[in-house]
């Protein structure tokens, strides 16, 4: 599957969040400079927008967790986590363990949640998802996919727009 790199971005001109494509052999932080030179503004996605993303795709997508990375390397933790989400996949019905134990980043907006992926099924199409904290998205490369982000997008707007 091939996989395209996008960066969000504040449009505060058009009050909204811009999911911008990072060309193919372009520098990233020169992409970056020159959307912040065109009236947009990085965005972090903190760990309760990170937490309510994956909550939001797990009900109403059916998602399954492919991985979700923290900013600690705690090996113990991360190979609980780990188990935990393997443990959802199998059962969906224990997705209630996971949200209890990510619980306390959902209450502030900590930035502990380094990248979360996401995949599923969309129109027959798979759909594979990563978020990053510091805005950039790598998403699998077809139509339904370039669907799913604009609602991504239009759904992160709608999460952040009162502390923006």
């Amino acid at each position: 599957m091939n996989y395209i790199d996008y960066k969000l971005f504040i449009n505060f001109a058009d009050n909204c969040i811009e999911l911008k494509e990072v060309p193919i052999n372009y520098d990233y932080y020169s992409f970056i400079k020159d959307n912040i030179n065109e009236n947009s503004e990085q965005i972090a996605i903190p760990s309760n927008i990170m937490i309510s993303f994956l909550k939001h795709n797990f009900s109403k997508k059916r998602a399954e967790i492919v991985h979700l990375d923290f900013m600690d390397d705690d090996e113990d933790y991360h190979a609980h986590l780990d188990q935990l989400i393997n443990q959802i996949n199998k059962n969906r019905e224990d997705f209630f363990i996971l949200s209890d134990e990510l619980s306390f980043l959902s209450d502030s907006k900590t930035v502990e949640i380094r990248s979360l992926r996401l995949r599923f099924i969309t129109n027959n199409q798979p759909v594979d998802i990563t978020i990053f904290i510091n805005g950039k998205v790598s998403a699998s490369s077809n139509e339904v996919t370039s669907d799913e982000l604009s609602e991504m997008t239009d759904w992160l707007w709608e999460q952040v727009k009162e502390w923006i």
